[in-house]
This record gives structure tokens, C-alpha cells and sequence, in this order.
């Protein structure tokens, strides 16, 4: 009796670790694009397509080109703060400047200012 319940013991111990690996193991691994990849053309012009970006870096690349970042937060299973698209690219005077922050995990925000010369507004929708 004290021998089947040891083998009992064992497979459950076994069952259990198996289980856990394989939920570790499928566990979804983000990653981010480092860079644009590629462009999407506009009336304003070549807009860096930052899909797959983080958020944050995908302002700094769009702002680099002249292009003022706005941000629409989007249900997502991609980790959070990823760019989901480029949603729309429009003319300055319709910029909403209540879109220009977005925070994410870790607490971090992006903000820019309308006050510069910029060539269009640029929403991008991103991962919450």
C-alpha cells in the first residue's frame, strides 16, 4: 500500500512539473521593432510605418521626421505599449492634443508639443 502510494505521489509530481513548464514555456514573449519598417505613403509626405514599435520609440521616430505623434489606446493582446497601426495622418489644424500622451506599463509617458513645425499629426493606435 505505502508502495502504490509513493508511485501516486511521483506521477502527480510529475503531472504537476509538466503542466508548469508547458504553461512557462507558452507563455507569449513580446518583443518591439527597433526601427520603422518601412513607410506609408501620404498627402504630407513618407510616414514612417512604426507598427510593432514601442510606443514611446515610435513617437520619437515619427517626431524625428516632422510628423507630430498622437495616441489612441487599443484592447490588445501585443504587450502594452506596442504601435498597433497608423491609424490616420491628418492636417495639423485637426490635431487633438489631449492624444499626445499615452502611459503603459512601467508607468511611462510620451508628450510633444504642438507649438513646433510640424508637417502633419500622425494617430497612432497603441496596445493597452
Amino acid at each position: 500500500m505505502a508502495f502504490l502510494f509513493l508511485k501516486c505521489l511521483a506521477v502527480s509530481f510529475a503531472m504537476v512539473s509538466a503542466f508548469v513548464t508547458l504553461f512557462v514555456l507558452l507563455q507569449p514573449r513580446y518583443s518591439y521593432l527597433e526601427s520603422p519598417n518601412g513607410c506609408i505613403s501620404s498627402a504630407y509626405g513618407d510616414v514612417p510605418n512604426v507598427t510593432g514599435m514601442r510606443a514611446d520609440n515610435a513617437a520619437l521616430a515619427l517626431a524625428s521626421e516632422g510628423y507630430y505623434p498622437e495616441f489612441s489606446t487599443c484592447a490588445s493582446f501585443d504587450a502594452p505599449g506596442t504601435a498597433l497601426c497608423v491609424a490616420e495622418v491628418g492636417d495639423m489644424t485637426e490635431a487633438e492634443q489631449e492624444r499626445s500622451n499615452v502611459a503603459w506599463k512601467g508607468g511611462s509617458v510620451s508628450g510633444y508639443n504642438v507649438s513646433a513645425d510640424w508637417r502633419a499629426f500622425v494617430l497612432i493606435e497603441v496596445a493597452v
